[in-house]
């Protein structure tokens, strides 16, 4: 029975993989939506909640069942990826819900993947559209362009440093009407290619003291880029013990350097503004023009 078995198995798999030669449809690889279990915590008796998020696949054989399937959709996917890297189109969520999830510790949005699709490569660093679907099935069912950064970063070879990758700069926000009042939903709004730690634009609200042309006095808000470091930073190696002629910049004449670890992305240069409040005083906010690790 066993040998009966694993050539029917082995037979499938070549079968899988002639398809490939075919022409048709699959001929250019498939892609589609494949389950993914995942754990997301407990729930109020401590009981682990596993939930099916979904994952996008390039494997033509999800339609096989068996204990070998998983076996079958991992040979499918190396051969259509190896392919597929020539053109580099990537096989990517085209749909993605927001499920609620209650959890011992609160409420947690999950995302979940409901369909899939080829999606045409991005050459350079953009913003591109990604829709999520909230409150699903319900009367309050919202889908909100949040976006996403795609696409490559050109290595300059007088850059030094990390490499730079695409990165969001500048966040945005839409409100979305729920069941339980009003859900704030963190968008993307702008991209661009930045190092490991980076400056991302943040904006906020001051109540600012103006005086008007007839020299009345008004209260109005005041928009102003604050700032904020994001990113992480890897650890980094400083010199603690240097040669006697040795000059402080230089690095070849350092004997012992120690790896520190605990390195975080801060602001290395701020800069105060001053402005005037609604009492009339001089209040300040502190703007970060620039991060780093330290």
């Amino acid at each position: 029975m066993d040998i009966i078995f694993a050539v029917v198995f082995l037979a499938s798999v070549a079968s899988i993989i002639g398809q490939d030669h075919h022409r048709g449809g699959r001929r250019n690889g498939c892609c589609g939506y494949a389950s993914k279990m995942i754990s997301i915590g407990e729930d109020s008796f401590g009981n682990h909640i596993n939930l099916d998020v979904g994952r996008c696949s390039t494997s033509c054989s999800l339609g096989y069942a068996g204990a070998y399937q998983s076996v079958l959709e991992r040979i499918m996917e190396k051969k259509i990826n190896r392919r597929l890297s020539f053109t580099r189109s990537q096989c990517l969520p085209l749909r993605t819900r927001v499920d609620d999830v209650l959890l011992r510790d609160g409420v947690r949005q999950i995302d979940v993947i409901e369909s899939c699709a080829f999606r045409e490569p991005v050459k350079t660093c953009t913003r591109v559209a990604k829709f999520k679907k909230f409150f699903a099935n319900t009367e309050f069912e919202t889908i909100v362009d949040v976006g996403e950064c795609r696409g490559g970063c050109r290595s300059l070879k007088r850059t030094y440093g990390d490499q730079k990758t695409c990165k969001k700069t500048e966040i945005g926000v839409i409100s979305v009407q729920g069941p339980d009042g009003v859900l704030i939903v963190n968008t993307i709004a702008k991209c661009r290619c930045e190092q490991s730690c980076y400056r991302q634009r943040f904006n906020v609200e001051l109540k600012e003291l103006a005086v008007l042309p007839n020299g009345m006095k008004t209260v109005r808000t005041k928009v102003v880029d604050v700032g904020r470091c994001a990113g992480s930073c890897s650890p980094i190696k400083k010199c603690v013990m240097k040669s006697h002629d040795a000059n402080t910049d230089s690095k070849a004449n350092c004997l012992m350097a120690l790896e520190t670890n605990d390195v975080k992305c801060t602001p290395v240069k701020s800069k105060v503004l001053v402005f005037t409040g609604e009492s009339g005083h001089d209040s300040y906010v502190n703007q970060i023009r620039k991060c780093g690790c330290r």
